[in-house]
């Protein structure tokens, strides 16, 4: 992850291109889950649309997973060099600064962990996750993602104590959408 948090965005891409190709030519489970989803949500698409919405999907999943690599290993100064612009901040600070909370919805559009770099330096919200299975790599991950200025809490009983805690001190918390 390291070597990889240290190529630029450009060839990081590049590579999640390829391995999302590879995935696809391959067949691994996930191209096949992909592939199924695709038809059945897009059966007005033709088959070779539905392919190239498959690869396309791939693509952009590998690119997702490799950029988080940059996330977790690069300085705060590169993360945020990433975000090239920002809609809708001064709306933000205004309800920020009445003290009432506020929840961001994060979707899974982009690249979500680099933008907790911004939202911690800006927000310091407090985001639920689904802690991973293997100890060593989740200790790993937040390691990484602690660096970002948003408190990651697990989602179970504890880390939503901790989103309405954050809440009703007018703090802003972060969901996604799953």
């Amino acid at each position: 992850m390291t070597l990889i948090g240290k190529l630029p965005l450009s060839v990081v891409q590049l590579l999640g291109s390829l391995i999302g190709n590879l995935l696809l030519a391959f067949r691994i489970r996930m191209a096949l889950v992909c592939d199924e989803n695709i038809r059945r949500c897009f059966p007005e698409l033709t088959s070779q649309d539905q392919q190239d919405l498959t690869r396309q999907s791939l693509q952009e999943t590998s690119k997702s997973f490799l950029e988080s690599a940059i996330s977790w290993t690069a300085s705060k100064d590169i993360c945020q060099s990433l975000i090239y612009e920002v809609e809708g901040k001064s709306e933000v600070d205004t309800l920020i600064a009445k003290g009432n909370g506020l929840i961001f919805i994060v979707p899974y559009l982009g690249n979500w962990e680099i933008i907790q770099h911004y939202l911690g330096r800006y927000y310091k919200p407090t985001h639920m996750y689904q802690p991973n299975r293997d100890k060593s790599l989740n200790t790993y991950i937040q390691s990484c993602r602690d660096k970002t200025g948003t408190h990651f809490v697990p989602t179970d009983n504890s880390g939503i104590r901790a989103q309405l805690k954050a809440l009703r001190q007018g703090g802003a918390i972060g969901v996604m959408p799953d």
